[in-house]
């Protein structure tokens, strides 16, 4: 053990703690330790520009913020140790972006994060944007959904928050649709969840969904010879014969037996709905962000904050997550 930790375990000692609560505050240190050193390991392995592995780079002095700049002998282009990463023209320190992805994780509102980074509220929403873009590609990155698939829809109002309103009157927070039942103004969101605890969701069209829109963004997902169990709408028929799926019906509670049900897709529904109140809605444009971090907070539901953390930066310090500000404000869920 180094010597700090022995100095750190004398001090907590003395302030008469119990051996748990000792052991768990060393746990953090050591896990924020080792996050950090993490973090500075900047050693190069891939040229962002030309994707060559086997070639040497050479250290080519520092920006005006800091950053050590490199050359690669194999395409001769110059670029900073963090290319195409999250943090890539960013101004806001690691420390900050941790403390970003632990927030939005919690759901803690924008304004709350921006006063306890000291930063402006355009900046913590562009972070997080960044973020949730990157968490987009690592849910799209998981294997297909087999074995038992339960799969329904849920509907969202449609919100223009943060924009202004020209082509209809403006509806106040909470407001209803001007028309009843599944109009134009019902945002669909099709959720698909297997029993082995991967899930996708997806904003696919307003009003009621057809075959092709079920079918365009369920097929690439669901594989082949799987089992899928519905609540009987027909615009799953198209993507059952595609898929040579076993299809189950279940239309009402009374049909649910231990293995057949829609238990999964319907918790999966009633925690979007809580977190999209949780965040005094959300604009429909940012909708499919919000359900690719439900679907990440689900997945890692059983690791600890540290673990997230640790997953999460593993994950983003890879070029393949890079979205810059301009491509998060341009790529945009939108809906004829």
């Amino acid at each position: 053990m180094p010597k700090y930790m022995h100095e750190l375990s004398k001090e907590l000692r003395k302030a008469k703690l119990t051996e748990y609560q000792i052991d768990s505050i060393t746990k953090i240190v050591v896990e924020y330790l080792e996050l950090n050193q993490r973090l500075q390991e900047n050693r190069l392995t891939v040229c962002p520009k030309c994707g060559q592995s086997d070639k040497k780079f050479l250290k080519t002095g520092k920006i005006p913020n800091g950053k050590q700049r490199y050359l690669c002998t194999a395409c001769h282009k110059k670029f900073v140790y963090n290319c195409q990463t999250i943090t890539y023209y960013s101004r806001q320190s690691s420390d900050r972006w941790i403390t970003l992805i632990h927030d939005t994780l919690a759901l803690v509102p924008a304004l709350t994060t921006a006063a306890t980074l000291n930063i402006t509220e355009r900046s913590v929403l562009n972070m997080r944007y960044k973020f949730m873009c990157a968490l987009e590609d690592i849910i799209q990155e998981q294997h297909g959904l087999d074995g038992i698939i339960e799969s329904d829809d849920t509907f969202v109002l449609e919100s223009y928050k943060g924009s202004k309103v020209t082509h209809r009157k403006a509806r106040k927070r909470k407001g209803p649709a001007s028309k009843r039942g599944l109009s134009y103004e019902q945002i669909c969101i099709m959720v698909a969840s297997s029993r082995s605890g991967r899930e996708q969701a997806l904003v696919i069209g307003r009003g009621k969904p057809n075959e092709n829109s079920v079918t365009q963004s369920l097929k690439s997902h669901v594989k082949q010879l799987s089992t899928l169990i519905t609540d009987g709408s027909a615009s799953f028929n198209q993507l059952v014969s595609q898929t040579a799926c076993k299809h189950y019906i279940v239309k009402s509670h009374k049909e649910y037996n231990e293995f057949i049900h829609l238990n999964n897709v319907n918790s999966f529904h009633s925690m979007l709905a809580r977190m999209l109140s949780a965040y005094r809605g959300v604009a429909t444009k940012h909708l499919n962000r919000y359900c690719a971090l439900l679907v990440f907070m689900r997945l890692m539901a059983d690791l600890d904050p540290y673990e997230k953390i640790h997953f999460l930066i593993s994950k983003l310090q890879s070029r393949f997550h890079y979205h810059s500000i301009y491509e998060c404000k341009t790529n945009l869920c939108t809906l004829v």
